[in-house]
């Protein structure tokens, strides 16, 4: 998550583009980005990058720990293969 702010500050004369799907993430990422004052420089998009065209991804997060990148997108399980209950409910609704 420091990457984008590492980039913008290493190099002064690029614009930064940032994917954080993760809004635990993605409230530290705003945050440091203020407070170095790279609002101007780095730019923020909040959908993931896929390999699945025009499709709506379910994201399981299953870590609440901060900067944790442990996600699984259109699964029913975790990334150690676990299945979640309540995220397994949430990816079979949306189904």
């Amino acid at each position: 998550m420091d990457y984008p702010l590492y980039v913008a500050i290493v190099h002064k004369k690029i614009e930064v583009i940032s994917f954080e799907p993760s809004v635990k993430n993605l409230r530290i990422l705003s945050r440091d980005i203020s407070i170095n004052n790279l609002n101007n420089k780095i730019k923020v998009i909040t959908n993931p990058l896929l390999n699945i065209p025009n499709t709506f991804s379910t994201m399981m997060e299953t870590s609440m720990e901060k900067v944790s990148a442990i996600n699984t997108f259109n699964k029913d399980f975790n990334f150690d293969g676990k299945k979640n209950l309540i995220d397994y409910l949430i990816f079979t609704f949306l189904k």
